[in-house]
This record gives C-alpha cells, sequence and structure tokens, in this order.
C-alpha cells in the first residue's frame, strides 16, 4: 500500500519555515468563508497529494501549535511519527476515517481521530485532500468509568440533600414502607373501602402512625418545632398527627385510593408547646417506583389563618353595625307587627274579662279567646325573636338553609314599609327548591337589604308600576335569587362600583349594605350581580351553591 511520503520533495526545506510563499492563498482551495473557516471548531487542513500545505486553519494550530505562516507551503513531515496515511486507499475510496498519532510544536505526542475527503478537478484527477481533526479523548478503563459514576454520583446526591438541607420549606423524609406492606395485605384481605374499614378498626391507624417512620428532616423543620437538632423529631409519625388526628385516616384514605399526592390544611403542635395552622403536602410512592423513601412538607400558615380570622370578625362587626342600621329603617315595620298582635291581645283579654264579670260559669266557653290571646302573643313574640336575631352579636351556625322560607321572613319584615310606600311585594318561590349551606340569620340580612334598597329605588320617586318581585330558582346545581324592582335604576356610573363600600346613591346612607351582602355571599361560596333592567328598574341577582 503506498503511503503519502514523509520525504521531501526536490527543491524544497525538510522543516517548517521558508519554502514557497502560499500564505496569501489561504481558504482559496477551500469553499468556507475565511472568517468560518477559522472558527471550526475542527482542525481543517488542505493539502496536495504530495502532502505539501495548502491551508491550515485556526483549530489547526490550538491543536498541534504550529501557526499557519509556518505550515502553510511545506509537507506535513514535521508532525508525522510512524506510518503516514494510506494514500491509495483514500484515492481509491474518496474518504478515509481513523487514528493517527502526531507531534505538535513541542514535540509531544498527540493522538488524533482524523477523517480526510479528496476534491477532484474539472478533468476527475485528485485535486487536494481536506483533513477534519480533532483531539481524542483519552480513554477510560471499565473500572476507573465505574468508579468515577460513583463518585459523581455521590456528588451529586450530597448536593441534592444539602440543597433539600437548606430549603425555605419544612422537609420530613418518610419511610413508610410498613404501611405500604400492611396496605397490600388489606387488599388481598378483600378489604375496598378503606375509609370505612378504619372506622371500624382504629388501631389500624394506630399502627401505621407508629410505623411510618421519619428518618430525616432539614433545617426549616428544626427551625419551625423549637429544637435545637433533628434528633426530637426522627422516629414515628404520630407527633403530627396529636392536633389533628384525622388527618391520619385522610392521609391513608388518599393513597389507598390512588393519589399521588394529598394537600390540606392541618394543625401542629411544636415541642415549645405552640400549635401552628400548617398546610402539609405529602407525594405517595407508586408500587412500581424503587424508592424506600419519601417526602412530605409542612408549610406555616397561622399568619394566614390568623389575618383571615381577624378579618372575619371584622366583617361580622361591619354585618352587625349594618343590621342594626336595618332594624332603624324598619321600625315602622317593627312597631306595627308588634302593635297588632298586642292590640288584638289586649282586646281578648277584655273579653274574657267581660264575660267573667258577667258570670260566665261554663270555661269551654273561654277556650276559643284565650287560644286567640295566646296565638297573639306568640306573634308578638315571633316578631321580638327576628329583632333579636337581627340584634344579637353572633358567630354564623352553618347549616341547611331553605330560601323560600328565607325569602318569606324578608318579606315579612319589608312588608309595612312597602305598604307605607303603595308598594306592590310578590314573591315567586319556586317549589321543591334544594337547600343552601349557610347561616339563615346572615341569608336573611342579605335579602332584607336588597329587598330595602329595592323600597328606596321606588318610595321617593314618582314611578309606575310600583312593583318589587323576589324570585328563587335552580339551575345547574346554583340557587338563583332575583329581587327585581320598577323604580329609577342605577346610573351607569355607579354599576362598576356599586358593591364598593361607603358607595351609596341615597344622602346620608352609610354605603355598606351591598358590600356586606357581597362579603356575606362570597363567605357562602356564592355572587351577586346588578343590572338595569330594559323596561324600567333594576334587577339584582345572587347564587349559591346548592347541597
Amino acid at each position: 500500500m503506498a503511503h503519502c511520503p514523509h520525504r521531501t520533495a526536490p527543491g524544497a526545506h525538510c522543516a517548517w519555515g521558508g519554502g514557497r510563499e502560499m500564505v496569501g492563498h489561504m481558504n482559496m482551495a477551500f469553499d468556507l468563508p475565511p472568517d468560518l473557516f477559522d472558527l471550526s471548531p475542527e482542525s481543517i487542513i488542505i493539502y496536495d497529494v504530495d502532502g505539501v500545505v495548502r491551508n491550515w486553519n485556526a483549530a489547526s494550530q490550538r491543536l498541534y501549535g504550529w501557526p499557519a505562516t509556518t505550515a502553510v507551503g511545506h509537507r506535513l513531515d514535521p508532525l508525522a511519527k510512524g506510518d503516514w496515511l494510506p494514500l491509495d486507499e483514500i484515492l481509491a475510496t474518496g474518504h478515509w476515517r481513523g487514528e493517527i498519532v502526531r507531534r505538535t510544536i513541542h514535540g509531544s505526542d498527540i493522538t488524533t481521530q482524523i477523517t480526510v475527503t479528496v476534491r477532484h478537478d474539472e478533468k476527475g484527477q485528485a485535486a487536494e485532500l481536506i483533513e477534519f481533526g480533532r483531539k481524542t479523548l483519552t480513554p477510560v478503563k471499565p473500572a476507573d468509568a465505574r468508579n468515577l459514576s460513583v463518585a459523581i454520583e455521590q456528588q451529586q446526591a450530597g448536593r441534592f440533600e444539602q440543597l433539600l438541607d437548606h430549603l425555605p420549606i419544612a422537609l420530613w423524609e418518610i419511610d413508610a414502607r410498613a404501611a405500604g406492606q400492611n396496605f397490600a395485605r388489606l387488599h388481598d384481605d378483600g378489604v375496598r373501602d378503606l375509609a370505612s374499614y378504619l372506622d371500624a378498626h382504629p388501631d389500624v391507624v394506630d399502627f401505621t402512625c407508629d410505623t411510618v417512620l421519619i428518618s430525616k428532616v432539614n433545617r426549616a423543620a428544626i427551625q419551625m418545632f423549637g429544637v435545637s437538632s433533628a434528633e426530637p423529631l426522627l422516629g414515628p409519625i404520630r407527633y403530627l398527627y396529636t392536633e389533628t388526628p384525622s388527618t391520619a385516616n385522610r392521609i391513608m384514605c388518599a393513597h389507598w385510593n390512588g393519589q399521588r399526592h394529598h394537600v390540606e390544611e392541618m394543625k401542629v403542635r411544636t415541642c415549645e408547646g405552640r400549635v401552628l395552622d400548617v398546610l402539609f403536602l405529602v407525594t405517595f410512592l407508586q408500587l412500581d417506583e424503587d424508592v424506600a423513601t419519601t417526602f412530605l412538607m409542612l408549610v406555616d400558615i397561622s399568619d394566614r389563618v390568623r389575618t383571615e380570622a381577624e378579618l372575619a370578625a371584622l366583617q361580622a362587626n361591619f354585618a352587625h353595625i349594618d343590621r342594626i342600621a336595618t332594624l332603624g329603617e324598619l321600625v315602622s315595620s317593627i312597631r306595627h307587627e308588634l302593635e297588632r298582635p298586642l292590640r288584638a291581645a289586649e282586646q281578648t283579654a277584655r273579653a274574657i274579662g267581660r264575660d267573667i264579670d258577667r258570670g260566665v260559669t261554663q270555661p269551654a266557653l273561654l277556650v276559643p279567646q284565650i287560644e286567640h290571646l295566646m296565638a297573639q302573643a306568640l306573634g308578638a313574640n315571633e316578631t321580638i325573636s327576628r329583632v333579636r336575631a337581627m340584634t344579637v352579636k353572633r358567630t354564623p351556625e352553618i347549616r341547611p338553609v331553605d330560601l323560600n322560607a328565607v325569602s318569606r321572613a324578608a318579606m315579612l319584615i319589608v312588608d309595612q314599609n312597602c305598604r307605607e310606600n303603595a308598594i306592590t311585594l310578590a314573591g315567586r318561590l319556586a317549589p321543591d327548591l334544594a337547600d343552601v349551606e349557610g347561616d339563615a340569620v346572615q341569608l336573611q340580612q342579605v335579602m332584607v337589604n336588597l329587598l330595602l334598597n329595592a323600597i328606596h329605588a321606588i318610595a321617593d320617586h314618582d314611578v309606575t308600576p310600583r312593583d318589587i318581585v323576589i324570585e328563587t330558582s335552580q339551575q345547574d346545581g346554583t340557587i338563583i335569587v332575583e329581587v327585581r324592582d320598577s323604580g329609577i335604576g342605577i346610573l351607569d356610573d355607579d354599576i362598576e362600583r356599586i358593591f364598593a363600600s361607603f358607595v351609596s346613591s341615597r344622602p346620608g346612607a352609610m354605603g355598606l349594605g351591598l358590600s356586606i351582602c357581597r362579603s356575606i355571599l362570597h363567605a357562602h361560596r356564592g355572587s351577586i350581580d346588578v343590572e338595569n333592567r330594559p323596561e324600567g328598574g333594576a334587577c339584582v341577582r345572587f347564587r349559591l351553591p346548592a347541597l
């Protein structure tokens, strides 16, 4: 096999330097633009079939140390070590790829991975060879590779643990394999409804709380629980559930039902005795995952819960103030509701007295009058109870509420106000209306406020007709209540800010009514909106989820 010669051609020098002046022809024999030629990260050498360099890029200088001004125009002899390239094979196939050993300008050996391609002239004759080269990476022995891989994994694991340790979120690393094995046994025993099973076998929850083990905690967890080291927080997970025991049941059921994650708010007691409101987050291991431990997180939300409680108390105070203000507007209705039964009771009592004075000796003749007297007294008592319910400062009582019944009670409260202002009040209440979950007094406050606003929109203005309609309906799991009036409507500028605090179109009004209505409804997971009616007046509509 012929090889590209190392010997010096007649008239040429055998070392870099001197020789033909071909530096000016650099890049001329290669189609790459000069800037891209020198920007290539690979060594590119162009030489003729005699081994004389015609082109030499910047990467070649970095690889071998020889500058282009020295290399161009000379043979590659100074780079050779041992046999040169298989020229016959290259010329026959048009290309060659392999490793060769060359010398650098400093005399050291370098193993280079090269690819050689032949370029031909117009006659099909080999004109030049283009060589692409790069330094071959030092081979790594399998044993060394394994050791290096282990070292890298250990380094990465150490960095990961360090990262977890410095996270600002409290982390617990837990080993729940024993609980998982117990789950598998329960499933094999035919248990399908774990929630019911746990209710009947609370010892399973106790077993889980004792066998799910905490193996590590980070700095944030240590700080949250007020201890100086991780030691007091390691071991069974039971201590996390002392303040909210039911959390353990819910977590077990979530895992049993195949959920990937579980999140809930709960309370924990720290080692210092403080009770914190926290957000609990855990990711469950799946059966096909070869992982021994997982993590749970606790996020301290005590400040948020405290702020929400303070806000709720503030809203309750405003609602109480609004109810008192509303009673001021209902004085005439309240007076009328009390005067009517009390006057009737008085008249009945006088009639009974007269019958006794006349010597009526048959008590049975007095029974109807006594029953009538009692009914009037009960009516007055109901009025007093309704007034008291609106004035007493109380904690909301969440229970099923019939909005039709609340609507009727609200209509009864404002009935006299409507009569005094010649307003017709009608109820269009849907039969078989589903209940909502909420506080009946607060929801009644909303309806009374809406009805009073409708009365004000009509009372002080010369409008006809003078009608208010309260209508209930149900659609797609939502209860809808509408209060429609035939009043003057709402100014366009006020529509957008009608629910803001201290906004009112009535002189002297506080402007808290609709704002409080919205707060109450939002607390009941509801919504409220208002619009003007094409035929005149306004419609206020609120929605609450049905039970």
